[in-house]
């Protein structure tokens, strides 16, 4: 229409490309804005996603690469604009892309509380949560110098604007009329008051005590330097899981002796041992097998063997196969001194630790989940690299052990006692032990 009328009345002007949106300081504004603002930093992130996925960093760094270089892609436009629902659906892709694995393994729920729930030392973060707490943040602290954005008083302005506007622009225009920044803005604060997270509230519990020889101008810089982070964690605290409902669903795959609530409850207590007392990767390695997260032949619908070579009749590349491989055992009990764990099946054993029938010492704990990481770690390096020597696969299981303490002092001295006994010595009266224990479990497997 506006071309048109340039026409009619401006023919110099005739050819001038007009539209009714525009880019201002990275945002989209005008009229027919919708969602354009979000278009370019959508198509990065999910890239950016993927393209550290496919480092295969693990866990953890995978986490800090999320948080460090994908997550902030978006951040700057959440200031000001709310995301579209095809944003949530990218972010999913992109979370599933960081963290790859057999389908659903771990849902993009379960990512946001993997340190407040699962034992890890990071979560992901929540793009809707960090909508909230950026916007929130420009809500109390933007222009503060001078008064703040006056908010309030422009979205009254605005309704009341609206109200004297013609019904068929009003109609036409509805997104831009509804969804401006000021309106984003204003209605942010009133989700966040619904919540009970009020703005004196959120300052008070980001400022704390006053700290010892701290003036009020630099307490209120430290106060609105955490104050974003703040409110996305007052955020995530009211909508945290019950992460042993969760947890307990989880273990129903497996279908173990025992009562499922202690289990559950045990499982989860050995995650905070391994935060606590050993490298992260040991931890997301053990919460991988509890939540059958190996990337094996059976879990993707497939067959192939056993990659540690052993010798059994029946064998499988599948968890539940490598729970009661003779070469796994081996390594279990000449490298960790492990020992089945009493009255519990061999899937049990390497799963859960045998936490569902008897209570571990954290020392064992930790044992064993190292044992766990050495499994996992050796399965997807075989899977890309052939060998045939058990020997070797051992020593392989040996070396990613040790690996997996690196740097950390105390998970380390308890791997190196076990390893001062060199493989090949002859077997004690307890290994002679754990010999027959696990080759009963074998038989019993093959059944």
């Amino acid at each position: 229409m506006l071309q048109r009328q340039l026409a009619q009345n401006f023919p110099f002007w005739a050819s001038t490309a007009t539209q009714n949106y525009g880019k201002y300081l990275g945002f989209y504004v005008g009229p027919e804005a919708m969602h354009r603002s979000w278009d370019a930093p959508l198509k990065k992130f999910h890239q950016t996603a993927k393209d550290w996925g496919a480092i295969g960093l693990g866990l953890r760094y995978s986490t800090a690469a999320y948080i460090t270089y994908v997550m902030p892609i978006l951040a700057f436009v959440a200031q000001l604009s709310n995301p579209p629902a095809e944003a949530f659906k990218i972010e999913q892709l992109a979370l599933r892309a960081a963290v790859p694995g057999p389908f659903e393994w771990i849902t993009k729920e379960d990512l946001f509380y993997l340190k407040e729930c699962y034992g890890q030392c990071v979560s992901f973060p929540s793009l809707q949560l960090v909508v909230d707490s950026a916007q929130k943040r420009v809500y109390t602290y933007e222009n503060h110098g001078y008064g703040g954005l006056l908010v309030r008083d422009k979205f009254m302005e605005i309704k009341e604007l609206i109200l004297r506007e013609p019904l068929g622009r009003y109609a036409r225009w509805n997104h831009w009329f509804e969804n401006g920044p000021t309106q984003v803005l204003w209605r942010n604060r009133l989700k966040l008051n619904d919540l009970g997270l009020h703005t004196n509230d959120i300052i008070e519990a980001t400022s704390g005590a006053p700290r010892e020889g701290e003036d009020r101008a630099t307490r209120q810089r430290r106060t609105r330097k955490a104050f974003q982070k703040t409110t996305r964690k007052l955020l995530l605290d009211l909508a945290t899981p019950y992460a042993e409902c969760r947890m307990r669903h989880k273990l129903e795959r497996w279908n173990l002796q025992g009562r499922p609530r202690v289990t559950t409850s045990r499982c989860l207590r050995a995650l905070q041992v391994l935060r606590s007392s050993t490298q992260p990767r040991i931890g997301a390695a053990f919460l991988r097998t509890l939540w059958n997260g190996w990337p094996t032949k059976r879990r993707f619908q497939q067959y192939g063997p056993c990659l540690f070579c052993c010798d059994a009749t029946i064998q499988e590349d599948s968890i539940e196969h490598y729970a009661c491989c003779k070469v796994m055992a081996d390594f279990r009990r000449r490298f960790l001194g492990l020992r089945p764990a009493p009255n519990t099946s061999p899937i049990a054993n390497f799963v859960v630790l045998g936490l569902n029938m008897v209570r571990l010492s954290s020392d064992e704990i930790i044992r064993r989940g190292i044992a766990n990481y050495a499994a996992y770690r050796a399965m997807t390096f075989l899977k890309n690299t052939h060998m045939d020597n058990k020997e070797d696969i051992i020593e392989l299981m040996g070396q990613f052990a040790r690996e997996g303490c690196r740097n950390h002092s105390s998970s380390s001295q308890i791997v190196e006692s076990f390893f001062i006994q060199s493989p090949s010595s002859s077997p004690s009266i307890h290994q002679d032990l754990s010999d027959s224990l696990w080759d009963d479990a074998v038989q019993y497997s093959d059944i």
